[in-house]
């Protein structure tokens, strides 16, 4: 399964920005907001916990699918290749 596809199953949906790309997911009953962006140039991936109505990040907590759908993705991005 293609990382697109595994994020999509978890409720994140594709993104374009200009730094890259990321997956978004939010939640508008609670206000969070989930993103793991992908940095093209810099090579990097951050992953964010925001809620918009109080305006608070909370730290990435590991989520085993998640976490699999990164390293997928960074796979494809040929990232993890010397």
């Amino acid at each position: 399964m293609a990382a697109k596809e595994m994020f999509e199953k978890l409720g994140f949906y594709y993104e374009e920005r200009a730094y890259g790309f990321s997956y978004d997911a939010y939640d508008s009953e609670s206000g969070w907001l989930r993103f793991v962006a992908f940095d093209i140039e810099n090579k990097t991936v951050e992953i964010h916990r925001i809620n918009i109505y109080w305006n608070y990040e909370t730290k990435y907590t590991k989520h085993t699918h998640l976490d699999k759908a990164i390293n997928k993705q960074i796979e494809e991005l040929g990232w993890n290749k010397c």
